[in-house]
Formats: C-alpha cells, structure tokens, sequence
C-alpha cells in the first residue's frame, strides 16, 4: 500500500510527459501549417495576377522552348491557367481560401483541442461558395475586363448555370445562385448575416445620432456668432455714444445754514443766572457747521454713472 502511494506521483509523471511532447509536436505542425498557407495564398495571388494566355499551360500548347511571362514560373502558368479555365475570375476565391485559413490556423496555434469538425464545416461552405460564384459570373454578371482562357466564370461555372437555368429560369436561378453564395459565405466564414445586419444597422444609427449631433453643434456656434456680432456691434455703438458724450460738470452748491435764535440766545446768557428747565444740553457744545463740503471728483462721477448706465442696460 505504501509502495503504491510512492509510486503513484512518478507514474503520473510518466503519463505527463508524452501528453505535454504531443501537444508541443501539435504545436509544430500548427505552425508549419500557418506558413504553408502563407506560401500558398501569396503565390496564388501573384500566379493569378501575372497570368498570360499565351505561356504554355493546362489549355494552351506552345512551341518548345517559348518564354514564360508568369511570375510563378512553368508551374505557375499551368496552375492560373486550369483555376481560371475552371472558375473563371472566381479562381480568386482560392486565394480568400489560403489567407482565411492562415488566419483560423494563426487563432488556434496554442489551442489543445482537436477543430477539425469545424474545420471541415468551412471547407463545405468554401466549396458551395465558389461553385454558386462562378455560376453567378458566368451568366449574370456583365463582361469583366479580363482575360480568361475559356469563358467568364469557367467551365465549371457555365455548366452549372446553364443546368439551373433549365431548372428555375433566369430569374429562378440568379435567386437561387444569391442565396447559394450567401449561405457559403456564412459557412465559410462563420459570419451570420443576422448579426451582421443589425451591426450595420446600430453602424447607421449611431452614425445618423453623430451626424443630429454634428448639426445642432453647429446650429448653436451659428446661433452664438450671431448674438456676439450683435454684442460687439451694440458695445461699439455705446462706447462711441459715451466718448462724444460733453464731460459732466459739476457745480458745487453754496452752503448757507441760518442762524438759530437759540444758539444765539444762549452764548449770551448772563452770569450767575439760572440753568434753563430744559432737560436738553445747551446747543454751543456742538461744534461749529464746517463752510466746506468735500465732494467727489468729475472723473469719480463719470465713471459711476456710466457704470449704473451698463448695469440697467444689462
């Protein structure tokens, strides 16, 4: 019993080992996939853009020894040649194919669990993708500026219209080719036409509320300059009113205080006389009326009724 507790951890350990050697050998290969696919999608690209119906290739015989003007080579005018003889300008879907699969394959790099199922689900969609293209190009699109070795959508394309065609009609099988390509698309890419729907519609929505917003920003700096240029236009008028306007002049009042009887009638008062009744102190405490009053300045003046002038304007 006790043997079998001590031994237990190494055996673990034992069993680890190969599980974690695998997931780095599935690690490897993952990454050697993602460049191959690398390869393959940029050479597809520059194959089909260099391509020449006069090379040698899958649909066209030359003499021995003819030149070559495709980028990729003997090999690289043979491939372009039978994509393009097959599907038309669709081959390029080839290309979306390699790229796509660079980018699942990048995604999964440090995954430990087997995708092929989903894997497989692309590649069907993939398959009735371009299938329902080159259909679409071959009889329902207008000419495209290309050359191509057999036709506009390829061999494979205009069999498969030409059979839809006899089936549904014209309009029946450009339905049927739309609905095709949008179910492939979203087998392919895992993208559903209902998400992207209503993220396009939130898109415009916020779109229309950033452009309302825009406006009545707009409007209220429109609306803004407006009363400031009447502001500067109304303070340039007072300020001008107000320096044509003849200086204030002041005139200081002459103070003339009477004399009263009583003040004189008791700094007249006889010695030894009696202390009047009144319970009042006798008026020659005070000290004597000042002749002089101080005024405030003419600039003070002015200053201040143009100050009140501007706050009952306001």
């Amino acid at each position: 019993m006790f043997f079998n507790k001590k031994t237990s951890p190494s055996n673990g350990r034992i069993q680890a080992e190969p599980s974690e050697k695998a997931l780095h050998g599935a690690s490897l290969v993952r990454e050697a996939w993602w460049l191959g696919l690398v390869l393959v999608g940029a050479y597809l690209a520059v194959i089909l853009i260099t391509y020449s119906p006069q090379d040698p290739s899958w649909s066209h015989m030359a003499s021995e020894g003819a030149s070559v003007d495709n980028a990729g080579g003997s090999v690289g005018a043979w491939v372009s040649d039978m994509l393009l003889y097959l599907f038309g300008f669709s081959a390029w879907w080839w290309v979306v194919l390699a790229f796509y699969g660079m980018w699942l394959v990048y995604k999964r790099l440090g995954s430990t669990i087997s995708e092929r199922p989903f894997l497989l689900f692309n590649l069907v969609g993939f398959v009735l993708l371009i299938l329902a293209s080159a259909a679409f190009e071959s009889g329902h699109l207008l000419a495209i500026p290309a050359q191509f070795p057999l036709t506009q959508g390829g061999m494979i394309g205009n069999a498969l219209d030409t059979l839809l065609r006899s089936m549904f009609g014209f309009a029946g099988s450009t339905m049927c080719l739309i609905i095709l390509m949008a179910i492939g698309f979203s087998l392919f890419t895992g993208w559903s036409w209902i998400m992207m729907t209503e993220k396009l519609g939130a898109w415009v929505l916020a779109a229309h509320a950033w452009g309302l917003n825009k406006y009545y920003d707009w409007q209220d700096r429109k609306a803004g300059k407006q009363v400031e240029i009447k502001r500067d236009e109304y303070i340039e008028t007072e300020r001008k009113r107000t320096e044509d306007r003849p200086p204030i002049e002041i005139k200081v009042p002459e103070l003339e205080i009477p004399k009263s009887e009583r003040v004189l009638k008791e700094r007249q008062t006889v010695l030894f006389e009696s202390m009047p009744d009144s319970a009042l102190p006798p008026l020659h405490l005070l000290d004597e009326v000042t002749t002089t009053v101080e005024l405030q300045s003419a600039e003070t003046l002015d200053f201040t009724s143009r100050l009140i002038e501007r706050k009952l304007v306001d």
